[in-house]
């Protein structure tokens, strides 16, 4: 029999819920993982409980407090919340649940896609009611409809967006595996010297614009493509583009990209 629309529930996973809040109190790294993929977005986790769980870790994160077992009770009892979740056997318990941190990402993905889908289920409700009031015209409905769309994107980029401690503990082991190397070019050299000491050589995801004339370009960036190898990505603007036209690349985090303009004044 087929299921009524009634019976159905909002798509959730209370046990990947559970894994990633044992996870965040198991390994205080965990909590910078998780941030990294959830943001501040509390409603990507169903349970009320967890809600709340998770909105109090955040806050302790971010007043750059240990998250663990103890701390974390006596954030939830200071804010008269820690009844309400089920007490301190309630986080004993999730704590239970998980074993190591190794694959918190993984069930905060899982968070994170219910969440996703619960909004576009609500979002789309909404247009199904909206679209049954005969008062609302059909161009109206179709600007709302694409409003809440577009709103749940652009929630999405913004969480996108991670606190700067969320980032700090990588790029303090790259600056620490670039002291023990004693080596001074940690990208990829250009073959000048005194660039590549300002530069420290051209660095993954660089975009680097190269200006000639416009009849140097392509010995430029052919020049370019020779002397900096495989990794590096060479793109070429000249002036007899229209405005209409423009040229993309999408680089990989481990790919240089340069870019020989010509025909815009360069000397």
């Amino acid at each position: 029999m087929a299921e009524k629309e009634s019976d159905r529930r909002e798509p959730h996973s209370i046990e990947a819920e559970a894994a990633v809040l044992g996870a965040m109190l198991l390994d205080g790294e965990a909590v910078s993982r998780v941030v990294e993929l959830l943001g501040e977005e509390r409603t990507a986790f169903y349970h009320p409980s967890h809600r709340t769980i998770y909105g109090t870790m955040l806050a302790l994160y971010e007043r750059n407090k240990p998250v663990d077992l103890v701390t974390l009770s006596e954030e939830l009892r200071r804010r008269k919340e820690l009844d309400s979740i089920g007490g301190s056997p309630y986080l004993a318990t999730l704590m239970e649940q998980v074993t190591t941190a190794a694959n918190v990402e993984y069930y905060a993905r899982i968070v994170l896609e219910k969440g996703l889908a619960r909004k576009v289920i609500q979002a789309g409700t909404t247009i199904v009611q909206e679209g049954y009031n005969e008062r609302v015209e059909a161009d109206q409905l179709l600007d709302r409809a694409e409003s809440l769309i577009f709103s749940i994107k652009e929630k999405r980029l913004r969480e996108g967006f991670v606190p700067m401690k969320a980032l700090i503990h990588g790029t303090f082991g790259e600056v620490e595996e670039l002291y023990h190397q004693k080596n001074r070019i940690s990208g990829v050299p250009s073959g000048f010297k005194d660039l590549d000491e300002m530069t420290s050589g051209f660095q993954p995801s660089d975009l680097v614009v190269i200006a000639c004339k416009a009849r140097h370009v392509g010995d430029a960036a052919a020049s370019a493509a020779t002397l900096l190898g495989p990794e590096t990505t060479v793109l070429t603007i000249q002036n007899g583009l229209g405005s209409g036209e423009a040229a993309s690349a999408v680089l990989g985090p481990d790919r240089v990209a340069i870019g020989v303009a010509g025909g815009f004044g360069a000397s």
